[in-house]
């Protein structure tokens, strides 16, 4: 169980943590769907806003089983395969030894019909099974939360009795702008003090001057169209970091005044160049709107 002094070894694959990003590189890529076969969204992570929507558990799991099931169409659109009732009922049944009924299978749907986040497809043909287009954001013009720190900014101690809706914290801006109408950043930061490397997005380069004013060196600058693909990228690398490669944060709030100690790894664990692959390679998986 060789490996660079200091790097932990995975209890999950008994190898150094530095050693694996190749492995699971390859692995990633191999998972492609082979011709011919319609693809599946195993990596879909939905933003912020999705948990924070007022919709049941089933309903929520309904979202993610068929948002998982889409292909991006020429326009754009994320739509499903033709999907019977009895289809969606062994989808919704999968993860329970309880058959989920049609009329719990309509329910579910109608939920997130209603709250805009999915819509339904129907055929040419009568007898042929629908198929489901899904969006990834709220409605234009639905007042929606979109994220925890909006929620936190619009707390207020009467609001039991008063309660906030998302207009109501300032200086949050529109949902759309904030997330779909202004692009983003994703950089990696490294610090020789620390041994460390931090991934983290940014709408612009204050938070990067943040950073470099407290002796980190930039490492890698990486625009997007959006600050929602942006925050993509940069949660999928985090789940890769934290869930695949079992490589743990590094600092602590007190060595990073500046914040950002939880998306930071050392880097006897993962090198700089493999970092950087890897952001890359999660962007690629994204499927366009990045630009170096």
């Amino acid at each position: 169980m060789g490996g660079q002094i200091g790097c932990p070894v995975s209890p999950k694959y008994g190898r150094p943590l530095n050693q694996l990003l190749p492995t699971i590189t390859r692995l990633r890529q191999s998972a492609l769907a082979p011709a011919g076969r319609f693809p599946v969204n195993e990596d879909f992570e939905p933003a912020e806003w999705f948990d924070l929507m007022p919709i049941s558990h089933g309903a929520s799991r309904m979202y993610r089983i068929i948002r998982s099931l889409t292909n991006v169409s020429e326009n754009g659109s994320k739509v499903t395969p033709h999907l019977t009732m009895d289809r969606m009922c062994w989808l919704m049944s999968s993860f329970s030894a309880k058959a989920v009924g049609e009329q719990t299978i309509r329910d579910y749907r109608n939920e997130l019909v209603r709250h805009g986040m999915v819509r339904i497809l129907r055929g040419e043909i009568r007898t042929e099974s629908p198929r489901y287009e899904v969006f990834d954001l709220p409605p234009v013009g639905r007042e929606s939360w979109s994220s925890a720190h909006h929620v936190n900014d619009a707390y207020v101690p009467h609001w039991r009795t008063q309660r906030p809706s998302p207009s109501d914290a300032a200086p949050i801006a529109g949902f759309e702008d904030s997330l779909t109408d202004s692009p983003g950043i994703v950089y990696i930061v490294q610090s020789d003090l620390h041994n460390a490397l931090k991934i983290g997005i940014t709408s612009n380069r204050g938070r990067l001057e943040d950073h470099t004013r407290l002796g980190w060196e930039e490492s890698f600058y990486l625009r997007t169209q959006t600050r929602l693909r942006a925050s993509l990228i940069e949660r999928r690398v985090l789940r890769q970091l934290r869930t695949v490669m079992d490589i743990p944060p590094c600092l602590t709030e007190k060595q990073m005044p500046q914040g950002g100690w939880s998306e930071t790894a050392s880097m006897d664990c993962i090198s700089e160049g493999d970092l950087i692959r890897l952001t890359m390679h999660t962007a690629n998986l994204l499927a366009g709107d990045v630009s170096a």
